[in-house]
Parts: C-alpha cells; structure tokens; sequence
C-alpha cells in the first residue's frame, strides 16, 4: 500500500494528469465572459507537452500535431483556466489543453476545428515544421 501512495504523490506533484477528453459542453462551460489574450511569448507552455503525449491518436481525429508550436492562448475572464491552443497541421484546427489554474492540474483537451465551426472549405496546410 505505501508504494501506490508514493506513486499517486509523484503523479499529484508532477502535474501531468493521464488525458481527459472534454466534450464541447465542458469546454464551453470554462468560459466566464471574454477571455483574456496571453503573451504567448511570455507563456510558460512546458508543462502542455507531456499532457499531449498521453493525448490518444483518435483525439486528434485524424489532424496532425504540430509540436512544440503553441500559437494562442488565453485566460479565462475568471482566472479559473488557461486555454492553449496547441496548433494542428491543417490551419484552424487546435488541440485546446486547458489548465485549471486554481488547482494547477490540466482539466483535460478538446479539439476545436474552427473549419467546421465557421463553414470554412478546404484549409490551408500548415507548412512549418512539426516534428518533435
């Protein structure tokens, strides 16, 4: 028993949490008013890319990662949450790892694909590189 409450404290204290997909009512329900547009330069995101890497394949629904490129983020009107927007390969794709930033643990992941949101056709491919 002590050995599974060490590792439980190394999980709790390390911040990465095993993947959570959030429907889009989760999601949605972090927002409480207009969020909060983040210096994406001054955003410390190192701690989104072990998250992601737990991320399974069927969550990206098919869109590629592009790693290590972190291209918004923004902060909840309440402070609650952090939304970073890591980018895809296909242009208006994100995978959205929010951080509940009362707790410090990541809350979980959506995809949003703002191609389909905004009935946009045949995006673009994002051609920088994205390789780990």
């Amino acid at each position: 028993m002590t050995r599974s409450l060490v590792v439980l404290a190394l999980v709790a204290c390390s911040g990465v949490a095993e993947s959570r997909t959030l429907s889009r009512e989760e999601y949605l329900a972090t927002f409480k008013g207009p969020n909060q547009k983040q210096d994406v330069e001054r955003y410390d995101s190192g701690f989104v890319w072990p998250y992601v890497e737990k991320v399974l394949p069927k969550d990206y629904t098919g869109f590629e990662i592009c790693w290590r490129y972190v291209p918004l983020v923004y902060k909840t009107a309440d402070g609650a949450y952090d939304h970073v927007y890591v980018s895809t390969r296909t242009q208006n794709v994100f995978l959205i790892v929010l951080r509940n930033n009362r707790s410090g643990q990541i809350y979980g992941h959506h995809l949003l694909n703002l191609n389909v949101e905004y009935g946009i056709q045949n995006p673009k491919r994002i051609t920088r590189s994205c390789s780990k």
